[in-house]
Parts: C-alpha cells; sequence; structure tokens
C-alpha cells in the first residue's frame, strides 16, 4: 500500500512539472504590467507564477485568522475543563455527610 501511494505521489509531481514547463514554453512572450509604483516588462509566465503566489499567500492569511481564534479559543476551554476537573476532584474526595 505505500509503494502504490509512493508511485501516484510521484506521478503526479511528474505531471505537475511537465505542467508547469509546457506553461512556461507557451507562455514566454514578453507583456507589460503597469501597477502603482510604476511598470515593469515580464514574461507572461512569470506573472502568472506572480499571482498565484500573492493569491496562496493571502489564502493562508485568511485561513490562518480563524485558525488562531480556534486555538485560543480551545486553550480557554480547557483550562475550564482543568479547573472544573480539579473542583469535582476535591468535591469526591469529601466525606460524605450521612444522617
Amino acid at each position: 500500500m505505500y509503494k502504490l501511494r509512493q508511485a501516484v505521489i510521484i506521478v503526479l509531481v511528474l505531471l505537475m512539472l511537465v505542467g508547469g514547463l509546457s506553461l512556461g514554453l507557451f507562455n514566454s512572450q514578453m507583456v507589460r504590467f503597469d501597477y502603482l509604483a510604476g511598470q515593469v516588462e515580464l514574461p507572461l509566465i512569470a506573472l502568472l507564477v506572480l499571482a498565484a503566489v500573492f493569491t496562496l499567500l493571502l489564502a493562508a492569511l485568511a485561513s490562518t485568522i480563524p485558525y488562531l481564534r480556534l486555538r485560543r479559543r480551545v486553550s480557554r476551554l480547557q483550562k475550564d475543563l482543568d479547573r472544573v476537573q480539579q473542583k469535582d476532584a476535591v468535591a469526591t474526595r469529601l466525606p460524605a455527610n450521612r444522617q
């Protein structure tokens, strides 16, 4: 099973590499990119890669913020649980009132 998984990963990586190379070969013409601070002339593939990297960074940032909030909430809830368990442990050690 491990060998099959490794083979599938290798095939997928090779397909992505071939796809990236063909994308680079077919998009090598120079294009002008205008931005706020000026302009630059780059190959189209470079602009495509920059756009993809920028999108990945924004997506990572957008998903990191809720993740950090949830980690903080879990930490708070864990502290509350520990406090309740300590109180419960003390309460179970106390002798019961028998009448």
